[in-house]
């Protein structure tokens, strides 16, 4: 049964596209099984219309914040201080955008509120999700404007969850990391009892603020176990300044991976790629990432372990 808020983002999606404020992508879908793996690579020419600013404009040229102030037709609700909009070129239909109200860096970290606002959606979704975040200039980011993504996922989960399902210890707080990819990386497996409400004697709504707390916790010891990594790696010859990285959440789980690259060539990949699906805008890189393989792509847009 839908929820009240999966109901209001399906009726503001069908008059968004009735009216022309909201774009479907049209797109193929290929299968790539690699190492227990069904990736999932998208070919999408439509994409070529999407625009996509600077995250670091230069110091001359206007700052262009398309959510400033943001379409209506996209809307579908306030959180506090974020709010809830349609994403205005989708490939996923009900694809959602947690902006913050006030203009705020891509560049940021997460933050407890930022993470409260992402749980408060996940959690009125009846189905899968996976929200993600593209911070630094490497990440695959298409705006410089603070924003969190949540994509629902009907019945399915992302293809890497399977290899997440088969690691046999799942202890709450457990660092994880997948012995099938070539490149630095590091998931947590999320304490279910934390990311439960507390309910709140003010309002009808319990309170999200201890499990956003809660989760970023988890976001700071991800962030600092991926900087270990690359300190190992790298023997100091990598700046921390300015990281560029990848975050990724389900119910269950949260995954970091580090970028030093934005593109393959001409593809860009952003989290979720590491999630196990990737867009292509052209039909030759659909033949490259075919002869290529995805975790050879996504190898060279990460950190390589060795």
């Amino acid at each position: 049964m839908l929820t009240e808020f999966e109901k209001r983002i399906a009726e503001n999606y069908d008059r968004a596209l009735r009216l022309g404020a909201l774009f479907f992508i049209e797109n193929t879908l290929l299968i790539l099984p690699t190492d227990s793996v069904n990736y999932e690579v998208r070919y999408a020419p439509s994409l070529f219309k999407k625009p996509k600013a600077a995250l670091l404009p230069e110091e001359d040229e206007p700052r262009i914040d398309p959510f400033a102030p943001w379409e209506p037709d996209l809307f579908v609700q306030e959180y506090g201080d974020y709010v809830v909009l349609l994403n205005k070129y989708c490939v996923v239909p009900h694809h959602l955008l947690i902006i913050t109200k006030e203009f705020r860096l891509q560049t940021e970290p997460l933050y407890p509120k930022d993470l409260a606002a992402i749980w408060y959606c996940m959690s009125h979704l009846s189905t899968p999700s996976l929200a993600f975040y593209n911070c630094g200039e490497m990440s695959g980011a298409s705006q410089l404007h603070k924003h969190v993504q949540v994509i629902p996922l009907g019945i399915n989960s992302p293809p890497i969850e399977t290899c997440i399902d088969a690691i046999i210890e799942k202890h709450p707080g457990s660092i994880f990391d997948l012995s099938q990819w070539p490149f630095v990386h590091c998931g947590m497996f999320l304490d279910q009892e934390k990311m439960v409400p507390p309910s709140n004697p003010d309002s009808s709504e319990p309170c999200y603020d201890l499990v956003g707390e809660y989760l970023a916790e988890v976001f700071h010891r991800l962030l600092d176990e991926t900087i270990s990594l690359l300190r190992e790696l790298a023997d100091g010859s990598i700046s921390f300044k300015g990281l560029s990285y990848n975050f990724l959440m389900t119910k269950k789980w949260a995954l970091m991976v580090p970028r030093r690259n934005e593109n393959y060539h001409h593809i860009s990949i952003n989290s979720l790629g590491f999630a196990g699906m990737i867009l292509v805008k052209r039909e030759e890189d659909l033949e490259m990432v075919r002869n290529v393989g995805v975790l050879n792509i996504l190898k060279e847009v990460a950190y390589p372990k060795t």
